[in-house]
């Protein structure tokens, strides 16, 4: 008798849950909704990663789906902890229903369904995140939005969010001095540590707006040391203008914590040309040394790529294939830097 009472209570709940979605039994429904989300473990020390996961599925009945496009889900995280590796963060997913981009400067995942979405669909978002500052809690937040509106969705279900906490952790390495330093036009960095416990390495990073680093070098540590120890590495070269220097120290069990980002300004006269412009079969680069040129990319006037090169020769780049008008040439070179011009197609 109680269970029948219970389950009486449980299709009371689903008949009016509809109701108000202004939904009767019997019609086509489709609820897209946000089941459940949680980032384990729980507290997340400094230099180690857990993982957020948010669980999705699709709950109505009937045969209509949510078209291809038409679900967005967004996940956000707080500055304390976030996705990692920093610029391309990882994400998976127990069934690929959605295709993801990441927005690192407010730290979102925005996905949108690649697939139409019927009344059982679902899977679980699995993002990795590192623990970066500590913190008692933090809050991450996970939307879903419609265009158009599902029939018979239940907004209620659509937002959900969860808090960790991130906490403070020993480095495994006790830093006493980071410097960077002119000479000529190469940047020495230099450092020293009073103690090493289970030390692996020091990553040297490099930025030319504090938000985007790369890692230029490595050098190993000396493991285990309680007399000071010195380190050194040199870019030979750094980029025209600002540029930021920072060490991520890692342990042998993989945790890690970063030192202050270092500045040093250079003033690098890098003359980049090209020519001839306008340009009717081959488009040849004038800039000193090739072998600092990463990467040529041309975009045509809306925007698209439409040609690329990373094997920048004296014969230049074959561009007689395209059609005529005006092209932005995009130049990258090793360290970062980019130049930019307009070149006319014959």
């Amino acid at each position: 008798m109680r269970k029948r009472i219970l389950n009486y209570m449980r299709l009371a709940v689903f008949i009016s849950a509809f109701a108000s979605a202004g939904v009767t039994l019997g019609q086509d429904v489709v609820d897209p909704q946000i089941a459940a989300i949680q980032v384990a473990p729980n507290a997340i020390p400094v230099g180690t990663t857990a993982t957020a996961s948010v669980n999705f599925s699709v709950g109505g009945q009937g045969a209509t789906t949510a078209p291809v496009g038409s679900v967005t889900i967004q996940v956000s995280f707080p500055n304390s902890y976030r996705p990692v590796p920093e610029g391309t963060p990882t994400i998976t997913q127990t069934v690929p229903l959605f295709t993801f981009t990441y927005d690192a400067l407010n730290r979102t995942f925005n996905g949108t369904n690649s697939v139409a979405l019927a009344p059982g669909d679902g899977t679980q978002i699995d993002i990795t995140v590192g623990g970066y500052t500590a913190t008692a809690s933090a809050t991450t937040v996970a939307n879903l939005s419609y265009a158009p509106q599902p029939p018979g969705n239940i907004t209620e279900n659509d937002n959900r969010s969860t808090t960790a906490s991130v906490t403070g952790a020993p480095n495994p390495v006790s830093l006493i001095s980071f410097t960077a330093q002119k000479e000529a036009q190469t940047a020495v960095l230099s450092w020293s540590t009073a103690e090493e416990i289970n030390s692996d390495r020091f990553e040297v990073e490099h930025s030319l707006n504090g938000k985007n680093w790369r890692m230029i070098g490595s050098v190993a540590a000396r493991g285990n040391s309680s007399s000071t120890q010195w380190y050194t590495f040199t870019d030979a070269d750094p980029a025209d203008g600002s540029n930021l220097y920072r060490l991520r120290m890692v342990d042998r069990d993989g945790t890690f914590d970063y030192t202050r980002a270092r500045s040093l300004e250079f003033d690098i006269r890098l003359e980049t040309a090209l020519y001839p412009n306008p340009v009717s079969e081959r488009l040849l680069l004038k800039a000193g040394d090739l072998s600092q040129i990463r990467r040529v990319e041309l975009y045509n006037a809306s925007g698209k790529s439409v040609l690329e090169s990373e094997a920048i020769t004296a014969s230049g780049i074959d561009v007689k294939g395209l059609p005529t008008g005006f092209y932005v040439v995009r130049v990258t070179r090793t360290n970062g830097s980019t130049d930019t011009f307009k070149v006319l197609k014959q």
